[in-house]
């Protein structure tokens, strides 16, 4: 990878922005819940006070109540002493200012429940209560003139202490609503204007964010491609650099061997066989690569032509090592009378760029075999050599592969096997390489039978149909508009 397209990854890396962005939405969000939680708590505060300042009124209007039915009891008590008033009146009045004395003893009691046990107000309220329940005492035992002094003395004074002290609770609770109600107000529209900002923000921070990522994506995409351009680029560089050396080879052997042919003459006509066989085998060597750089060139333009029918595979081998015996290698044939559906140029090509890889690269002996598994054919090329360096078995038949400067691994020009891979995948077999016990295998499966012929669909006949049926109408159009054509001449127009 170039160093600008490193430099502009590190620069564009969402990772660290990402990282970023996450820390600052994480803070975000903690501060908003904070808020909330703090809304939340004043809003209950709010309710608490509410509560306190509702039970604070209650409790001032229990204490007026009871200080007016007392007085209510000792005026009747009296009228009745007078003979104005029933005694019926009377024990009404005495039964309301009881009751009135008890809803005030458990008002008190539920606004010190609301605010806190120990209020002074507490204390007060039982004072005044115990001094209404005396003068309803004295009044029940006749003790009126008692009741009524005893009510416009200490039980006014309490009463009216208590009120004040109420008084004061309820200003309190009133002044603890207004701020912690002002408070919450405060704290809601702080939540309502983040939220109402956050949101948006939040939009197009992840907008933004998953654009970024998909720049950088097709950034390293397109570093990718232009890397792996860069390769084949490479790879066709030292494939045209190497290719010159490797046709080179056997264009000075035929030369020097026709040059002492053309200096010496034929004296010994075995050393002259030798060597037109040698220069005869050269010549092979160079044809065959100059094919296999034709045949690469029509599969990549998908211009390579097939005619299929059933090939005997050891006819094919006998042609091939008829160029091939001067090669010197140990060749064992075990091959009978196999047959398999392909092209007969293109299986022999195939043949002759196994056998000539495995004599140029593999070891000394040479074993090629052929049976019939099923519907496929198996033939197999095997040499005792090394074999390919493990890291280069995945892209052995890709083309141009090779070591880099090391030697070319089929037919010299990193085509040879590339081209056994393409040939047979399109007659419809497949190659695959091993290697073990000693042993290096090319092994090649070809179908035996031509393909069943296909059957169309239902839904493909019924377009082929409608097809015919188009290409009829249309027709009978033509011939319809060429006749009117010809009648309109006829009459002159």
């Amino acid at each position: 990878m170039s160093k600008t397209s490193y430099l502009r990854r590190a620069a564009r890396d969402p990772k660290k922005s990402g990282f970023k962005w996450s820390v600052i939405a994480g803070t975000s969000v903690l501060i908003i819940s904070a808020l909330v939680l703090s809304n939340a708590r004043a809003t209950s505060q709010v309710a608490d006070d509410g509560i306190a300042l509702t039970r604070a009124e209650a409790a001032l209007g229990a204490n007026d109540l009871a200080l007016k039915a007392l007085g209510q009891a000792v005026l009747l008590a009296e009228d009745n002493a007078l003979g104005v008033a029933d005694e019926t009146t009377l024990r009404l009045a005495v039964d309301e200012a009881s009751t009135t004395l008890a809803e005030l003893d458990a008002r008190v009691a539920e606004l010190a429940e609301a605010i806190q046990p120990d209020i002074p107000a507490v204390r007060l309220a039982a004072s005044a209560v115990a001094e209404g329940n005396s003068v309803v005492r004295m009044i029940n035992s006749g003790g009126i003139d008692g009741a009524g002094i005893a009510l416009t003395g200490p039980v006014v004074t309490s009463f009216e202490a208590l009120r004040d002290e109420l008084s004061a609770v309820r200003a309190a609770e009133e002044t603890a609503l207004m701020s912690t109600g002002a408070t919450a107000s405060r704290i809601a529209e702080i939540v309502t204007f983040l939220v109402a900002l956050l949101l948006p923000l939040g939009a197009v921070l992840a907008y933004r964010y998953a654009a970024r990522r998909q720049l950088h994506t097709a950034e390293v995409q397109l570093d990718a491609r232009l890397e792996a351009e860069r390769e084949v680029v490479r790879a066709k560089d030292e494939f045209i650099g190497n290719i010159s050396h490797e046709l080179r080879t056997p264009l000075t052997s035929i030369f020097g061997f026709s040059e002492l042919l053309l200096e010496s003459g034929v004296v010994d006509p075995n050393s002259a066989m030798d060597l037109i066989g040698l220069i005869n085998y050269e010549s092979a060597e160079l044809t065959r690569m100059v094919e296999d750089l034709l045949v690469s060139a029509r599969v990549e333009a998908n211009a390579l032509v097939y005619k299929y029918e059933p090939v005997d595979v050891a006819t094919q081998l006998e042609s091939v090592m008829s160029t091939m015996k001067h090669a010197g290698s140990d060749v064992d044939i075990l091959v009978a009378d196999n047959m398999c559906w392909g092209d007969p140029v293109r299986v022999r090509q195939v043949l002759r760029n196994l056998l000539s890889n495995a004599q140029r690269y593999g070891g000394p002996k040479i074993r090629i075999t052929a049976r019939q598994e099923g519907d496929q054919l198996e033939i197999v090329v095997a040499d005792n050599g090394q074999g390919v360096p493990t890291e280069m078995e995945p892209r052995l038949f890709t083309r141009f592969v090779h070591g880099g400067k090391e030697a070319l691994m089929t037919g010299s020009v990193g085509l040879g096997l590339s081209v056994v891979g393409s040939l047979v995948e399109d007659m419809g077999g497949s190659v695959s390489y091993d290697n073990h016990d000693g042993w290096v295998r090319f092994v090649v499966h070809m179908p035996v039978d031509a393909p069943a012929p296909k059957v169309p669909t239902e839904d493909e006949t019924i377009e082929a149909a409608s097809a015919v049926q188009a290409a009829f109408l249309k027709s009978w159009l033509n011939e319809r508009r060429d006749q009117d054509v010809v009648a309109h001449a006829d009459d002159g127009v």
